[in-house]
């Protein structure tokens, strides 16, 4: 009989660890699984939106997603009720732009593009477009200026052809004097407040000079030589 008491008291105490082995197995293997885990996760944080604070706490760089699918990016001041200074994003469209906003949160540059064509333009201290560089969908470079009302004034460009021109226009937006021309010929325009050629001074591919007069209904009544 004591022998046999023995022999459970042995086979009990081999239970127990057997038992105690199996759950520091079982706590290993947890752990192995989770440190996995969180390995996995570190490699992608997933959120709508992102906010870099200083040592105040104020909000100093945001990056996120619009409910238009926009991604942005905004880098603030130290004025914690100002707008973003700096926004660099891709709208809609998918296509870059960058913004810039002075300390009075007046927008001044943009460089983007508009109608698939790269654009930057310059913003005066009311917020109106007051200048702008492009480059068309044919290639040609254009550089416009614009008066405190918002009309283009003058016009810069290299045509397709490669030909520089220069145009400026009046209040009403009809153009009053263009220089340029086309590879046979280079001159002057002179126009009225219509938009009608009235004069032009120009020289011919074999270099001969050509000045020329015109009425109100754009008929020649003076030509030189």
């Amino acid at each position: 009989m004591e022998g046999l008491l023995q022999r459970i008291e042995r086979l009990e105490r081999s239970n127990r660890t057997i038992k105690a082995l199996a759950t520091m197995v079982f706590l290993a293997m947890t752990g192995a699984l989770l440190m996995g885990q969180a390995r996995r996760a570190s490699q992608e944080v997933r959120a709508q939106k992102f906010t870099l604070v200083d040592a105040q706490g104020l909000a100093r760089a945001v990056l996120l997603t619009t409910p238009k699918g926009e991604v942005l990016l905004s880098l603030n001041d130290k004025v914690k009720t100002r707008e973003a200074r700096l926004v660099l994003g891709t709208g809609s469209d998918g296509l870059p732009f960058v913004t810039l906003r002075d300390k009075d949160e007046k927008l001044r540059v943009m460089l983007g593009f508009q109608g698939g064509t790269p654009h930057a333009a310059l913003y005066s201290a009311d917020g109106k477009e007051r200048a702008w560089l492009s480059v068309e969908k044919d290639g040609s470079p254009l550089i416009g200026l614009r008066d405190r009302e918002g009309r283009a004034r003058s016009l810069l460009t290299v045509g397709s052809d490669d030909t520089p021109r220069l145009a400026l226009a009046g209040k009403e937006g009809k153009p009053r004097f263009v220089i340029g021309g086309t590879a046979e010929q280079y001159g002057f325009a002179f126009f009225d407040p219509s938009g009608k050629v009235r004069a032009q001074l120009e020289t011919k591919a074999d270099g001969a000079p050509s000045l020329v007069f015109a009425d109100r209904e754009e008929k020649v009544f003076w030509r030189a030589p």
